[in-house]
């Protein structure tokens, strides 16, 4: 059985399969076990989402670390990191985010 393209992949995957190739080994090397625990990959993954404007992108990596063991007090706690460093507003442009973790099981 083939892998799943992530759907915010798939147009890449569909128009350049060369480029995606690529793209999907990046991600598996960045997201794999390591000396740092994919949960904490993911979490880190969700803060520089957030940073640059990616709810969409933030949420589903929120949900990764959940899922691979993070609770959602620490997803919360790693959303400190956007006000520590971006203030106020991008808080508010992430309360998604944080509404997201809520309803997460």
């Amino acid at each position: 059985m083939a892998k799943e393209v992530p759907f915010f992949l798939k147009p890449l995957a569909e128009s350049d399969e060369k480029l995606y190739a690529i793209v999907d080994e990046t991600l598996g090397l960045v997201h794999c076990e390591g000396a740092l625990e994919p949960k904490y990959k993911h979490l880190m993954s969700m803060v520089a989402d957030a940073m640059c404007h990616h709810t969409g992108g933030a949420v589903a990596c929120a949900k990764e670390a959940i899922e691979a063991g993070a609770t959602k007090e620490q997803a919360i706690e790693a959303l400190r990191i956007v006000f520590s460093a971006a203030g106020l507003p991008m808080v508010i442009e992430n309360l998604a985010v944080y509404k997201a973790i809520q309803e997460m099981d």
